[in-house]
């Protein structure tokens, strides 16, 4: 009888070691972020086809429905996210954290409900602070807390990889960032899987791609201009996951 209870003891254990998402540290393939501030439909479907063309790219789609989960649910949003999820997309939901003036009981309201409305993989949160890590080491702890696996911080700038989310989303501008700026020392330190960039209206450069997706996790490039520019893909989208699914 013991012998069968340790038995079971290790099947189990293996499959919840089976099931254990990706951790950031261990994330090896470069993947993309998709902010899609956009009601779901043609923009949504676009994105979801770049997933299923290209299944090993890892792919985080941030919704969004009303500067956070709105109130009430929606059900077309329950629908692409359920699609997206099966397409093997990870989904965040948007939280704006107003550089850690905001409530941390408010941001907390609404990560529980991106769950329980659209069951989300985890929480992009927005207008991150860099000077206040407790904050946000306390709300990354409270998603993990109710489900919420992932979590992704955006200061938009660079801040201390200590500083709380999974992973941080260090620089948000125009142009690509330079690689002495992704190589500084203080971000190898915490491996690629722990960052992430936007860069917006940029073309495409698939060379410029290549070079930096070798220190970042997931990154997104957009020849889209502000205030659009998170409510369309970039022409060059399909280009964009195909070039790092093309990386070794």
């Amino acid at each position: 009888m013991a012998n069968l209870l340790v038995t079971i003891f290790m099947l189990a254990a293996g499959l919840m070691a089976f099931a254990a998402p990706t951790s950031s540290q261990s994330l090896k393939s470069t993947g993309v972020v998709v902010p899609l501030y956009v009601y779901p439909g043609k923009v949504w479907d676009e994105a979801i086809d770049a997933k299923n063309a290209h299944p090993l790219v890892p792919m985080l789609i941030i919704a969004n429905v009303d500067n956070g989960p709105g109130t009430t649910l929606d059900r077309n949003y329950v629908s692409y996210v359920e699609k997206a999820q099966k397409a093997g997309a990870d989904v965040l939901g948007y939280v704006s954290t107003s550089y850690a003036k905001r409530a941390q009981r408010a941001v907390e309201d609404d990560m529980r409900k991106w769950y329980a409305l659209y069951h989300t993989d985890g929480v992009f949160l927005d207008e991150m602070a860099t000077d206040d890590s407790t904050y946000y080491e306390t709300v990354t702890g409270y998603a993990h807390a109710h489900s919420l696996w992932l979590v992704m911080g955006n200061p938009g700038t660079n801040v201390p990889g200590n500083a709380g989310p999974n992973v941080i989303n260090y620089y948000e501008n125009t142009g690509y960032p330079s690689l002495t700026f992704l190589a500084e020392p203080s971000h190898l330190s915490y491996g690629k899987g722990h960052w992430s960039y936007i860069a917006g209206d940029v073309p495409f450069k698939a060379v410029q791609i290549k070079n930096t997706a070798k220190y970042v996790g997931y990154l997104y490039a957009t020849d889209a201009k502000e205030p659009e520019c998170y409510c369309v893909l970039p022409t060059y989208f399909a280009q964009l996951v195909a070039t790092l699914d093309s990386l070794p």
